[in-house]
This record gives C-alpha cells, sequence and structure tokens, in this order.
C-alpha cells in the first residue's frame, strides 16, 4: 500500500529534532568549554583560602614607634590597621552591606543579576569598566591583584567561588571591611576613621559610618576635602538605602542627614614629631628587611628617639637658628603687594585663620597695613598685630659679602612699608579683642642640628637634622660633612696621652709659618683671639711663650696644636682616629691639626662617647626591633638595660653582649685621662655658658674657618651630644667675631638645661680605668643651682645707618 499524501508534521517535527540536537550539542561543547577554561583558569588560583593566612598576606601598614610606645609615623604603600569584625560596629557593617551588596546574606559568591548587567556594560565598552559586582568579587579582586583584563576576571570568579566555599559571610566581610581602599592612603574602615575625622570605629556616629561607606565606590569623587556638598549627597543616598534596608529608622536616617559634615586634616606624625629621625629610621628599614617586604608592610618597628627630650632639642635648634639668622639682618618681605591685592590677601588669610586665636611660638604670614617710626601694623585676616621697634630692630639690610652682625635699627620705616608680606609671631595677646603684640620673622637661612646619644646602650635620644623638615628633609646629623674645626683635636691629643706624653709637657706659644713641601706655599699658624672675653690676667697666662698640653687643648691654642700633631706624624694620627668609627676620609695633611677634614655629626658624636666609655666603641643604634606581622622579633638591636624589655629578652640581649662586646677602640686609661682634660675644657676654659648651668659634661668647641661652622661635642654620665651651626652653602660666615664659645656651646648648654638638669649628675671621668667602677659615688642633683644661659651678642649693638658699608676682616681660625 502506498501513502499519497504524507503528514506535513514530520517534516517539522524532523526540523525541530534536527535544531534541539544542534542546540544540545553547542550546550555540551559550551559546558565542555567552560569547563576547560575553568580548569585552565582554576590551576593559577588558590583550592582552598584560608582566613588566617588571607589575614596575614594583606598589606598593611609599618608602624614606627618611639621608646615610650608614641606612634611616629606610619610608613609603606598601604595604610591599614586591621580591626576583627567583632570590634566593627554593626551599623557600620550594615552601612557598608546596604550601599555595596544589598543581597549579601542571600546569595552566593556571584550576583547574576548585576554579574550580568557587569558584562553587557564591559561587552559594549570593550573593555573592563565595571567591576565585581558583590562584596566576595571585591575581596577576591584584591587577592588577584593585576590589570583589569578578562582573563583575570574569569580567576576572580573562581577565587570567589572558593571564598564562599571555604570561608564564613562573617569572614569573608571581615576581610572586605579591612581590605577596602577609602582615599587619602587609608585601606580600612580602622585607618580611615582615624584618617578622616581621628576617630577610633567604636566612636563613630551613624553620619561618619555613612560617609565611610560612601566613599568605597569612588574615594577621590566623593571626597570630603574637595567635592564636600557631593559627599553630603552621597551620604544621604546611603541612608536612604540603610533606612530601605530597615537598617535603621527614619528619625536615625533624617538626625544624621542634618548632621555637620566635619572631617579632619589627620595628624602629621612625620613633621610633628621626629621627621628626621623617622626619616633616617625608614631607612634603615628598607636597608634591613629589602624594598619588596617594606611595601608589603605589617612591621612594628620599636625606635629609641625619646619624644620630650626630642621636642627640646628641636625647639632649640629653631631658637638658635633664629637667633643667628635675625643677627645678620633682614632679607626682606615675602611679597609687596598692591593697595586691591591687600584687601583680596586679607580676605583670603580670613579663612585660613580662622576665629580660634593666634597660637605662640607659631609663624603667620600678613600685611603691613601701617608703618611709623616706632612701630608697625599688621593684619592676617580678623587679626590685628602691632610690632615694636623693639622687636623688629634686628631689621637692617642682609650683606652676604660682610662678616658684621647686630646692627640696629632706629626707624621702623627703615626695613618695612605698607604692602609687605611679612612673617611674624604673637608675642602677646592686648587687651583689644583679636589684637596682639607681635614680633617681626623670617625663615632662617643658617642651619643648626643636635644629635644625642646614651653612652651605654648606644640608643639616639634625639636626632634633628636642621631647622625645618618641610623645607630641607636633607639631614645634616648624618648626611652632612662638615669642616669640625677644634673639636677634632681631642683625638690626636688622646695619641700623644697614649704616647706616654705629660699633660705638663710645654710647647712654644709664638705664631710661626710653615712651608708645605708639596706647594711651597707659606701657612702661618696663629690662634684665636679670645682677649675679648678675659681679663688681662687671664690673656696674660695665654700668651706664655712657653704653654703645657694641658692649657693648650682647655685653651684651644692652635700653635702648640699644629707642633704636637707634627710631632706624632699626619699618617698615624690618621691610623689613630680611625679607631674611633670614622668613616669619612681623612686627609693626612697639616690642615688636620685644625680640623680639615669633614666628619658627619653622628659620627663625632660615637667618637666622643669613646672617652665616656673609657675607650669602648659603642655603635649609635635607632632601631630597637622590628617584628613582623606575625610579631616575631626579626631584628633586635636592644640593650639589656633596656626597661621596656622583659626578663626573658634581657637575658638573651646579656648573653648577646657577652657573645659580642663592644671593641676596645683605645686604651681605658688613655680613654681616662683624654676625658679628664676634656672635663677641665668646661671647667676651666671658654664655656662659661655650661659653666652657669652647673652640669657635669666634658667637651670641645669648634670653629671651622671664616666661621662656616661652628661645633660643641660632648658628654656627661647619661648622653653624648653635638650642637652645630653653620652655613651651609657657605653664602656668608656666621660672624667676625663668632665663634663656637658664644653659639653652639650655648646651644648645647640651653638644651642640656632643658633636658638634662633633672639627672643625677656624676663627675667625669665617670669610671676608673683600672676597676670600672664609677669614681663619683654619690651623684649630685643641680637642678636648683642650675641656671639658662642666654645668647648673647660679642659685641654691643651698632647703631644702622643709611649706605653703612663696612669693611672688617677677621683672623677667627
Amino acid at each position: 500500500m502506498v501513502v499519497i499524501n504524507k503528514r506535513k508534521s514530520g517534516f517539522i517535527k524532523s526540523a525541530l529534532s534536527y535544531y534541539f540536537f544542534i542546540f544540545l550539542m553547542i550546550i555540551i561543547l559550551a559546558g565542555l568549554a567552560g569547563a576547560f577554561i575553568f580548569g585552565f583558569y582554576a590551576r593559577d588560583v588558590t583550592k582552598n583560602p584560608d582566613f588566617d593566612s588571607l589575614k596575614n598576606s594583606a598589606s598593611i601598614s609599618t608602624q614606627i614607634f618611639a621608646t615610650d610606645g608614641t606612634i611616629l609615623a606610619e610608613v609603606s604603600g598601604m595604610e591599614r590597621e586591621w580591626e576583627t569584625l567583632k570590634k566593627i560596629p554593626k551599623q557600620l557593617q550594615n552601612a557598608f552591606i546596604a550601599t555595596e551588596d544589598a543581597r549579601y546574606f542571600e546569595h552566593g559568591a556571584l550576583d547574576l543579576v548585576g554579574l550580568i548587567r557587569a558584562i553587557m556594560i564591559n561587552m559594549k565598552a570593550g573593555m573592563i569598566k565595571q567591576g565585581g559586582s558583590t562584596i566576595t568579587q571585591q575581596v577576591a579582586k584584591f587577592y588577584m591583584g593585576g590589570e583589569r583584563t578578562f582573563d583575570r576576571k574569569i580567576r576572580e570568579m573562581i577565587l570567589a567561588l572558593r571564598f564562599e566555599r571555604n570561608l564564613s559571610k562573617q569572614e569573608i566581610l571581615e576581610l572586605y571591611l579591612n581590605l577596602i581602599y577609602l582615599g587619602r592612603g587609608a585601606y580600612g574602615v580602622k585607618a580611615a576613621a582615624r584618617k578622616y575625622f581621628d576617630s577610633t570605629l567604636k566612636d563613630l556616629d551613624l553620619g561618619q559610618m555613612a560617609l565611610l561607606a560612601g566613599l568605597a565606590q569612588a574615594p577621590s569623587r566623593y571626597s570630603p576635602y574637595y567635592y564636600q556638598q557631593i559627599a553630603v549627597k552621597r551620604r544621604e543616598t546611603v541612608l536612604h538605602s540603610m533606612h530601605q534596608r530597615g537598617y535603621i529608622s527614619k528619625d536615625d536616617m533624617e538626625k544624621a542627614n542634618n548632621s555637620p559634615l566635619q572631617v579632619v586634616s589627620g595628624k602629621d606624625y612625620y613633621n610633628d614629631r621626629t621627621p628626621y629621625f623617622t626619616e633616617h629610621v625608614r631607612r634603615k628599614l628598607i636597608g634591613k628587611i629589602g624594598r619588596e617586604a617594606f611595601k608589603k608592610g605589617g612591621y612594628q618597628v620599636q625606635t629609641t628617639v625619646r619624644p620630650y627630650v626630642q621636642y627640646l632639642a628641636r625647639k632649640n635648634v629653631e631658637e638658635m637658628a633664629r637667633w643667628q639668622d635675625k643677627r645678620q639682618g633682614w632679607r626682606g618681605p615675602e611679597k609687596k603687594l598692591e593697595k586691591e591685592e591687600v584687601i583680596e590677601f586679607i580676605k583670603k588669610s580670613r579663612s585660613i585663620y580662622g576665629k580660634k586665636g593666634l597660637l605662640p611660638e607659631t609663624d603667620y604670614l600678613g600685611v603691613v597695613t601701617s608703618v611709623s617710626s616706632g612701630e608697625t601694623e599688621v593684619r592676617a585676616g580678623d587679626y590685628h598685630c602691632i610690632i615694636p621697634l623693639r622687636h623688629l630692630d634686628w631689621a637692617t639690610p642682609f650683606d652676604k659679602t660682610t662678616g658684621v652682625n647686630d646692627k640696629k635699627l632706629a626707624d621702623a620705616r627703615q626695613a618695612l612699608s605698607k604692602g609687605d608680606v611679612v612673617f611674624f609671631r604673637i608675642v602677646k595677646k592686648t587687651s583689644e579683642v583679636k589684637s596682639y603684640t607681635c614680633k617681626l620673622e623670617q625663615i632662617p637661612r643658617v642651619q643648626s642640628s643636635i644629635y644625642a646619644r646614651d653612652n651605654d646602650s648606644g640608643y639616639v635620644v634625639a636626632m634633628v637634622g636642621g631647622t625645618d623638615f618641610d623645607l630641607s628633609s636633607y639631614n645634616r646629623t648624618v648626611q652632612a660633612c662638615r669642616q669640625p674645626g677644634s673639636t677634632y683635636k681631642p683625638f690626636y691629643y688622646s695619641l700623644a696621652l697614649d704616647k706616654g706624653w705629660s699633660i705638663k709637657k710645654k710647647f712654644s706659644d709664638i705664631p710661626y709659618s710653615i712651608i708645605d713641601p708639596a706647594t711651597g706655599q707659606r701657612w702661618r699658624v696663629r690662634n684665636y683671639q679670645y682677649e675679648k672675653q678675659f681679663d688681662e690676667k687671664t690673656v696674660q697666662k695665654i700668651k706664655e711663650h712657653k704653654i703645657t698640653l694641658q692649657r693648650s687643648l682647655i685653651w684651644s691654642r692652635n700653635i702648640p696644636s699644629v707642633t704636637i700633631f707634627q710631632a706624632l706624624g699626619a699618617r698615624r694620627v690618621t691610623r689613630w682616629i680611625k679607631r674611633f668609627g670614622f668613616t669619612t676620609r681623612i686627609i693626612p695633611d697639616k690642615g688636620l691639626a685644625l680640623g680639615a677634614s669633614c666628619v658627619k655629626i653622628d659620627e663625632i658624636t660615637t667618637a666622643f662617647s669613646v672617652f665616656a666609655n673609657n675607650g669602648k666603641l659603642i655603635k649609635p643604634v635607632a632601631v630597637k626591633r622590628i617584628l613582623n606581622s606575625s610579631g616575631k622579633v626579626v631584628v633586635d638591636n636592644s640593650h639589656p638595660k633596656d626597661p621596656t624589655l622583659n626578663s626573658f629578652d634581657r637575658i638573651k640581649r646579656m648573653i648577646h653582649q657577652l657573645e659580642e662586646p663592644a671593641p676596645q677602640a683605645i686604651p681605658a686609661k688613655t680613654a681616662w685621662q683624654t676625658s679628664k682634660l676634656l672635663r677641665q675644657v668646661v671647667t676651666r676654659g671658654h664655656n662659661g655658658a655650661i659653666r652657669k648651668t652647673k652640669l657635669k659634661v666634658a667637651g670641645k668647641t669648634g670653629t671651622a674657618s671664616k666661621t662656616m661652622d661652628t661645633w660643641f661635642s660632648g658628654y656627661s654620665a647619661h648622653w653624648s651630644i653635638t650642637a652645630w651651626l653653620g652655613d651651609e652653602k657657605y653664602e656668608r660666615q656666621l660672624g667676625y667675631d663668632d665663634a663656637a664659645h658664644m653659639t653652639t656651646a650655648v646651644l648645647f648648654a640651653r638644651f642640656m638645661y632643658d633636658a638634662a638638669r633633672y639627672y643625677p649628675q656624676r663627675e667625669l671621668p665617670l669610671r676608673s680605668y683600672k676597676s670600672g667602677e664609677y669614681q663619683d659615688e654619690t651623684p649630685e642633683f643641680v637642678y636648683k643651682k642650675s641656671k639658662k644661659p642666654e645668647y648673647k651678642p660679642p659685641n654691643k649693638d651698632v647703631l644702622f645707618k643709611e649706605n653703612e658699608t663696612p669693611d672688617k676682616s677677621s683672623d677667627a681660625q
């Protein structure tokens, strides 16, 4: 039988079956391809993520601490402080969830709706423009790193799936809240709370929490520092989302919306406390652990600096530099303004200085609004400052071709005029509202430094590498190499004592000339003239034709010193001096006798500590200990006497000290004999400023050629210290009549008065070179007798007259 009319549905059914087969094959092939792709990319993704290992592998900030636990700085690429989820306020968690992933606890690793939306946007753009749409994916993105490519996106998804399988939602959320970047260098909510509000997490209010959550999407775009209105709108969005999810009530939302938006600039630990020291430690840290480990961060660095001692050193360095700088004259206003510009300047300064009042010991910029012969009026915002002539009479024209200091103005109009923009500081508040008595200031051109270290441990207790870190981060205590002048003499005098020379051995003090065999040039040896400082009887004694080795060092006589140096021999002296730890190049010629070879401040301080320590060379220590992110000590330079150590660590350090004792640089007896002489330099020599403090110290002044550098290096029973002042650019000598006894000796004395007068004072030399026991069994407390010396110019004030051009040469050495 033949069927003439076949059913047409058979064809349709066959076609459908065919296309279904094709579709099924595509699905199978796509599944196989997906499995292949998944397997291919999954090889490079962590298989079983562990919460603790993920937490420990996150880069966090490295913190640097002072010896008392005060935080000095947070360094490295990411400023992060880890906080457990239990200590993160619940509403802060809710703010991020409501904003970033509202269905976080309802879906798995991927939110399919959000994922499809992101894929469409990325395909349309031809590049990755939108990132992970869930909190889990964002955490995965942090750990994958790298460029935003499709390959990395696939790996992110794989890692996110594995996070969901191996970690709890709470663990993922803790990772997220500690990893998220929230702007201004802050990673994680704890660092951001401190950065934006100077607050702990528990003290945040609802509005602050909403602001932080709003930053997660785009920290720069929603920055409250640059786009305050946009930040407020973003905060409103976050609070609205929280209300919609039922996290907060309507009243809470409205109250937080109406709260003022107040952020802080954040504490600048670097510059507020110990900028030069902290930068020095940062460099040492990189040298110890390497740049890659430093970038990863997470270290706790325990340093040796004492914040209060550091503060006093910084304060005294600034006072010294300002005093010396003003003695040289006025370099003119910062700018001159026209009448219209004056109005605009006052308007702008009003927004900067606000309404809280002006603070003492702080530089302010103001504009001169009126000048008379006896006073000047300066405006800074709404504040009026009257500068009497006595507080600006130093402002005679600066002249770098002269060394004459301490001229005085007779009329304020010789220095200032209307429209001058000048620096000033307040002296006191007057009876009128927003009115002060002030003094004229300028940023010091000269530089000054103080470096102080503990004798026993080598701990660096203070380091001030210059007058202003903002203007110059160059650390003069460890980087600059300057001529030490007579501060160098004790080192070769100690060689003479080591050779058995008697302190009573006499030398001629009559000026003479030396012919340099290499150049044939004549070098005249002469003394610095101290006649202005002493009575006639003392001057006569100094000028005796024969002077003992003892008196030669006490009065820093150049002529016998050069004789002693020549008798010892330049090369022998060079070998001897290297024992003290100097690394700078020593030029073994006649100029070395008067300190012609440059030295570094930290090295000469350590060298003087050799005399304090009966000949032992104890190297300086700035970093006590470095701990890694797990709390393990990876570097330990601590001293057994360190009070912060526990008993176990103290025993370990005692054992280490026995195994690696400090080297004996010079014989103990030689160090003791030199120390005795250096003590007499202070008690009998030209160091009246130090004697005024009643502190028991030993040391030596130094004034380099043309007074470009002045020094005092010395030590007490506790610390070795160097104070330095100089013109580092060699543009103008400090002053024709200036020398270390009136600059750095006074700086040293004032700093020691502030920082050490309450310490028990023991006589020097400190210990017997035979037994090692204290020679002074009963320490003395002198703080009731102690007086703080004043900075005093060497001669009387000179009344300044216009067009005066003094021509005076100096014979100071």
